[in-house]
């Protein structure tokens, strides 16, 4: 019997080694297997939120088509105020927040002419004749311009913000920026007169009591009643009109959509709409 012990402590204490590292084992896997599950799960998640924003982007677009033919039977212009106005829609398990804004309010580099970008700074004569002669032309990216001779990240940097792609080669003086204003060529002070003129009486810009151009005909007169031109402003005025380079309309809009899915932020998209045909010409997502 004495010697039956010793057997039976050792025979013990193997199977329990072994259960041991059994138990570690099936825990090493266990973990291994719920951290997979768990990575499947948030994937699955992701997916559906990206799938839910997708549908979610396109509901967006769809509506804006719809707002904006209604609009166009009502007038034929447009502003910064009723752009950059924030439209929101909730649709079953996720909602969208959009504004709007106008690539006519920027500078086309694929325009046909010089007339359009002579005096975009950081360009000079020459470089003006390279991107107006480019084989690339039309540019499907700005950044194309960074492929022609001359124009260094440090040039191209000037203007960037001030030209698009997108537009129809013509300026919507009711949205253009300030900037955008002086590289087509106006005085300082005449870019102030069209800014004071579209703030209205709050001084504010994108707000409900904006002045606004109606008509690309009636920029002049609209001025003149707003206030004394000198000859000079009415002649750069008379110039870009002759030249048919301004408008008062939105041929192209960019859409800054943000969706969320389940009350939480999800994807955001910027998408560019053609107008007329409800062509998307430009989809991106982050």
């Amino acid at each position: 019997m004495s010697k039956l012990f010793p057997y039976l402590f050792r025979n013990s204490a193997a199977i329990l080694f072994v259960a041991l590292w059994t138990l570690v084992i099936l825990s090493i896997l266990s973990v291994g297997i719920a951290s997979r599950v768990s990575s499947e799960i948030n994937l699955a998640k992701y997916l559906d939120n990206r799938l839910i924003s997708f549908y979610l982007a396109k509901a967006a677009v769809n509506q804006t088509i719809i707002e904006l033919k209604n609009k166009a039977e009502k007038k034929n212009y447009d502003t910064l105020y009723e752009l950059r106005r924030k439209r929101e829609a909730i649709l079953g398990e996720g909602s969208f927040e959009l504004y709007l804004t106008d690539e006519e309010g920027l500078i086309n580099i694929s325009a046909p002419s010089s007339s359009l970008i002579e005096h975009l700074p950081g360009l000079d004569p020459t470089l003006v004749e390279a991107i107006t002669q480019s084989h690339q032309k039309p540019f499907l990216l700005k950044e194309e311009l960074l492929l022609i001779e001359g124009i260094t990240p440090e040039i191209f940097s000037e203007f960037k913000n001030l030209i698009t792609t997108y537009s129809s080669c013509q300026v919507n003086i009711n949205t253009a920026s300030g900037d955008v204003l002086r590289a087509l060529g106006l005085e300082d002070g005449l870019v102030e007169i069209i800014l004071r003129y579209r703030k209205g009486e709050d001084q504010l810009e994108a707000t409900e009591d904006d002045g606004e151009f109606k008509d690309a005909a009636s920029i002049l007169n609209d001025l003149r009643k707003f206030t004394i031109l000198t000859v000079e402003q009415e002649l750069q005025i008379a110039e870009l009109l002759s030249k048919n380079l301004l408008c008062v309309n939105s041929s192209n809009l960019k859409l800054n959509i943000l969706t969320k899915v389940h009350g939480r932020p999800s994807m955001r998209y910027a998408i560019i709409l053609d107008r007329s045909s409800g062509k998307i010409k430009f989809w991106q997502e982050n």
